[in-house]
């Protein structure tokens, strides 16, 4: 039976077996984008007619009436944003991630990116602080600006959602030893020991994760280490739970 198995033969059929599924997995992908892409027309679609009636152009609305519309509005927002996260996913896994590349500060774009997220901020009351060396200086690096700024935005979205109201981000930018090294420190939930090792995982939350925060994807820290590494870098976290987080990064300097 094993040398059934494991002989020539039985390494042929595994062959044309393993043949097989990388077929179904790319029908599979094939499919899952093309149906991503034909529910994101429609989406669109009803973004527009919800953001017209918000505005009044189709006649005035009662306060109520806009509660409701805000509601459907921002539901519509959550799927399309996850509609982009998993055509980004299938783009890394089929390797057609493009980049732009071109010479950015990335402190300049932290501060961007920060500057986009200040009304969750507020919300939340976080304390966030940067420290950037050399001090008062621009750190440059080839990057797609639009990527990057993405991957900047899932690491700090996750970091303020799950630290407790109040509580404390500290970033910071330095060039080391030719590379741009990032981390992005919060004293929050942590991440379970034993789900450390499926954190960049497709479609991974952490259960602590999903019991804080219900929605989420799971794609958004995938996505991440996917642009990381496109941009020639890498990425990791240390993490104690209950306690703190630290995910850094690397990026090649010019």
């Amino acid at each position: 039976m094993v040398k059934r198995l494991f002989g020539a033969s039985g390494r042929d059929n595994l062959h044309r077996g393993g043949d097989r599924l990388w077929g179904l997995n790319d029908a599979q992908s094939d499919f899952v984008s093309m149906a991503t892409h034909q529910i994101k027309t429609p989406l669109a679609g009803i973004k527009w007619t919800l953001n017209m009636l918000l505005r009044g152009d189709c006649g005035k609305i009662s306060d109520e009436q806009r509660k409701w519309l805000r509601s459907s509005f921002d539901a519509n927002e959550r799927v399309l944003q996850l509609i982009n996260e998993i055509l980004e996913s299938i783009r890394i896994d089929e390797n057609r991630f493009v980049l732009n590349k071109r010479q950015e500060d990335l402190v300049r774009l932290f501060e961007d990116v920060i500057k986009s997220l200040n009304p969750l901020i507020l919300k939340k009351k976080t304390n966030l602080k940067m420290n950037v060396s050399p001090e008062n200086e621009p750190i440059f690096s080839m990057v797609d600006r639009a990527k990057m700024q993405v991957a900047i935005e899932n690491l700090l979205v996750n970091s303020i959602q799950y630290t407790r109201e109040g509580g404390h981000i500290y970033v910071s930018i330095i060039k080391e030893s030719g590379d741009i090294k990032v981390s992005i420190r919060d004293d929050g939930i942590g991440v379970p020991e034993s789900e450390k090792k499926d954190i960049f995982a497709r479609f991974f939350r952490a259960s602590n994760a999903v019991r804080k925060l219900e929605k989420g994807s799971g794609l958004g820290l995938f996505i991440t280490q996917g642009i990381i590494e496109k941009h020639g870098g890498k990425i990791w976290f240390e993490s104690n739970e209950n306690r703190e987080t630290i995910f850094y990064f690397i990026i090649p300097q010019p």
